[in-house]
């Protein structure tokens, strides 16, 4: 089901609204991982200019592929909300977004969203990781 390094993004610009560079496949729709099985991970890797009204990071799925990333049918699953300008002005912020419980489509992936002010120079990684069964809640 996952690929050896999870990996979503690295060293990801982000100015506006735009999908994370790839996507991890599932194989197929309608897969449902069970509770707390998932996590996306993401970091700021590169302090940010910018984004006055905040941030949010979107963990998604859908159901195209066409170039590495999420093309079609995206639909969110969960988010941080609106994370604080403040914490995107120096790197190393490590945010995590557990996958729902609910029936997936074939493709997962992340979004990173400004509020309404374009980031400057910012970059992010993102990946996921498995929770080993016994930390599963």
């Amino acid at each position: 089901m996952m690929d050896t390094k999870n990996l979503l993004s690295e060293d990801q610009a982000v100015e506006t609204s735009d999908v994370s560079d790839n996507c991890i496949d599932l194989g197929a729709a309608d897969k449902q991982l069970g509770i707390n099985r998932l996590i996306l991970h993401v970091v700021c890797t590169t302090a940010f200019t910018g984004l006055d009204s905040g941030l949010i990071i979107h963990l998604i799925d859908g159901t195209g592929n066409t170039t590495g990333e999420i093309d079609a049918g995206e639909r969110e699953l969960n988010s941080t909300g609106t994370i604080a300008q403040a914490d995107f002005l120096t790197a190393g912020g490590h945010w995590q977004i557990p996958v729902p419980p609910k029936k997936l489509q074939q493709y997962l992936g992340a979004r990173y969203e400004p509020v309404s002010q374009a980031g400057v120079a910012g970059k992010f990684t993102s990946w996921f990781s498995e929770v080993p069964e016994s930390e599963v809640v």
